[in-house]
């Protein structure tokens, strides 16, 4: 039995006819590579001796390295004649990257809601799938997804990572998928500088953070679901007609009931599709459209969520009736360039530029900054709404549903701004072809980490998409989950003992002392050579307990300290030399008493 450092390796053929002890290997050059959800991979050289040509003419492109129990692939094999040596480089990667080659054909049509199971299933249900499985540990929310098949394995696990934040490892053919605490394994291992590592580099990287971007959710297909302009109705014999929803800018009202709980909530106007939740009495909502059918006015009071007109009055302090909003429906597309603010008066007076827009909910008196939103300058809206005698007797733009920009703060001068002008007035091709467009099942907003922010200032990336996410909440916590929005941190640790039995997931301390750093980690990626003794292995963190300004502080602190010590230092080694040179005066004072003494001797 061949073993390195305690590790089994060997060499299999593709068909599973040969199998061989890797006797070819160079231990010395052998490389792991694991990251969580992303990487599973080993590399290393063979030697061709005169003893090991059997292992060495097994390594081929599909054959298989088993390590540790698990299977890799040969997917690069690069020969080589140097020096008289020949050699072999070869790259191999988990046998669980075969869930590419299958495909589930497929497609549940229209959109439907799906566990994480359900998702997964449908895709490994395929007749195609060649023995591979998933295990789900932890607990993930429930999604639309609209059209889901026609996929291979690997992009139902990418979906798994994409859209329900999950994490994944691989044990064979099966994918283990975690949420994003499960994988976390506590132990009572520590890392402890001077102990059992005497090397550490930390490397904090803040180029690649973004904290801003606009975000787009899922779109309204019209085959599958009703717009937002229309509701469908069906009636006994199954024939189907539409209601055309009208706008109703930022009307308001007041839930007025004696039913038990409040007012219910249904997700369309029509069918026994009560959402569970209700309204409670006395509270106000906002209005953004209303639709009559068979003869019972619905108001909308958030997507998707409808109340019927019997649970509203419009007589309390506040409300405004739908029929008093006066919104013109219009077609264009503006830059946000915010408006000058002016304080103080006199010698005083100050101008100050802002580098971003507010947002409010209603063009109307009594209207609401939106807490969190703001539209960076800059950045270009399409306007479909707007009010020419609205609060401050301003004229207001709607760039999202309930969300009103004044027209101080946008302007037109951008070479493809078009200045907004009624959908009837719209003739042009360009105009009535944007007004058809893409419709989303909300409007796409700029959306940023706050507490990002705060640290390294707005840095904006690209934008970022789900088409299966319907509800703007849901969206943003999405958005926190995919942006960068602390600095990447990597920690590299030379053990002073080899120690190869770390996994991904492991949970331990740290104790780096003279980096000022002590604190939970977690191990999110591991490489290096588990063969020898003598070799690091990188260790990639869960960088959500440590910042680049947590670190710079604890380091800044132990600098002051250092500093204070060495001043201390400097004190007591002056006192001490001025010690020296009195005592050293006195010695020569004695000695020049001395030989005075013996010369007035010799001299008697």
């Amino acid at each position: 039995m061949l073993a390195f450092n305690g590790h089994k390796i060997y060499i299999r053929s593709f068909n599973g006819q040969k199998e061989e002890w890797l006797t070819s290997l160079n231990e010395d050059t052998f490389q792991i590579d694991y990251q969580i959800s992303s990487t599973f991979q080993l590399s290393f050289t063979a030697f061709l001796t005169k003893d090991n040509g059997v292992s060495f003419d097994l390594l081929k492109n599909d054959a298989y390295i088993i390590f540790d129990g698990q299977k890799y692939q040969i997917k690069q094999c690069v020969s080589k004649y140097v020096d008289d040596f020949v050699t072999k480089d070869v790259t191999a990667t988990h046998e669980i990257f075969g869930i590419q080659n299958f495909r589930q054909f497929k497609v549940n049509k229209g959109s439907q809601s799906y566990s994480i199971d359900s998702m997964m299933k449908f895709i490994f249900d395929s007749q195609y799938n060649s023995g591979y499985s998933y295990q789900i540990n932890g607990s993930f929310p429930t999604i639309d997804i609209t059209d889901w098949g026609n996929c291979s394995g690997l992009d139902a696990i990418q979906k798994a990572v994409d859209s329900y934040g999950a994490r994944w490892l691989p044990n064979g053919k099966t994918v283990l998928i975690y949420d994003q605490n499960s994988y976390k394994i506590a132990t009572n291992r520590q890392f402890i500088w001077s102990h059992n590592t005497n090397d550490i580099e930390l490397s904090v990287d803040s180029t690649s953070i973004v904290n801003g971007a606009m975000l787009y959710g899922a779109t309204v297909d019209d085959s599958h679901s009703s717009t937002a302009d229309g509701t469908s109705t069906s009636d006994s014999i199954g024939s189907s007609s539409t209601s055309a929803a009208t706008s109703t800018g930022n009307a308001r009202g007041t839930i007025s009931t004696m039913e038990d709980g409040g007012a219910p909530v249904y997700s369309s106007p029509v069918g026994n599709n009560f959402t569970g939740q209700k309204l409670p009495n006395g509270s106000k909502w906002a209005i953004d459209k209303q639709v009559s059918i068979n003869g019972v006015v619905w108001y909308r009071v958030a997507t998707n969520e409808w109340v019927s007109e019997k649970y509203f009055s419009f007589d309390k302090s506040g409300d405004v009736k739908p029929e008093q909003q006066v919104i013109e429906q219009v077609w264009g597309q503006g830059t946000i360039k915010a408006a000058d603010i002016t304080t103080g008066t006199g010698d005083k007076e100050t101008t100050i530029t802002p580098a971003f827009a507010k947002i409010y909910d209603s063009p109307y008196s009594g209207q609401h900054e939106i807490s969190g939103r703001t539209l960076p300058n800059g950045s270009q809206w399409k306007i479909d709404g707007t009010v020419s005698d609205g609060y401050g007797g301003k004229t207001w733009y709607r760039v999202a549903t309930n969300e009103w920009v004044c027209a101080d703060d946008i302007n037109f001068d951008g070479d493809t701004d078009v200045e907004p002008k009624s959908t009837e007035a719209a003739t042009d091709d360009t105009a009535k072809a944007d007004t058809d467009e893409v419709k989303y099942y909300f409007n796409p907003f700029f959306y940023y980490s706050l507490a990002s922010r705060s640290k390294h200032g707005l840095i904006i990336g690209e934008d970022i998409t789900n088409d299966q996410i319907k509800d703007p909440e849901q969206m943003k916590k999405y958005a926190d989950s995919v942006m960068q929005t602390e600095p990447v941190v990597e920690l590299t640790v030379n053990l002073s003992a080899q120690d190869d039995s770390l996994n991904i997931g492991d949970t331990l301390f740290l104790n780096a002392e003279p980096l000022g750093i002590k604190t939970m980690i977690t191990l999110n990626g591991i490489s290096g050579n588990p063969l020898t003794n003598n070799s690091p292995m990188t260790v990639t963190l869960d960088n959500s307990k440590l910042s680049k300004r947590d670190i710079n502080y604890e380091m800044s602190d132990k600098i002051r300290l250092a500093n204070r010590n060495n001043v201390l230092l400097n004190k007591a080694f002056k006192k001490q030399e001025a010690k020296l040179s009195e005592a050293t005066k006195s010695i020569k004072s004695m000695n020049d008493k001395i030989n005075k003494i013996k010369l007035n001797k010799e001299g008697s």
